[in-house]
């Protein structure tokens, strides 16, 4: 992992996390991690910019504040 921002949790237990990743390094990419109860990776989004804070709204929507644009990705359920 790179440089880890926010984090929420989800109704199911399972933990979102913005990890913002480490200069640019193609070995730490930015991107967004799911990890369920379990304490084990299921999902990864990669973004670009440096994703920072996250929230989930009840209907599976997912908002994550970027640090670079100043703007926030709206991420479906799907």
């Amino acid at each position: 992992m790179g440089f880890l921002q926010g984090i929420t949790v989800d109704n199911q237990g399972n933990v979102y996390v913005t990890d913002a990743g480490i200069g640019g390094d193609d070995l730490y990419p930015s991107c967004i991690r799911k990890i369920n109860s379990a304490g084990q990776l299921v999902a990864s989004w990669n973004v670009s910019g440096r994703p920072f804070g996250i929230a989930l709204a009840a209907t599976g929507y997912m908002y994550v504040t970027e640090y670079d644009s100043n703007s926030i990705l709206i991420l479906t359920p799907d």
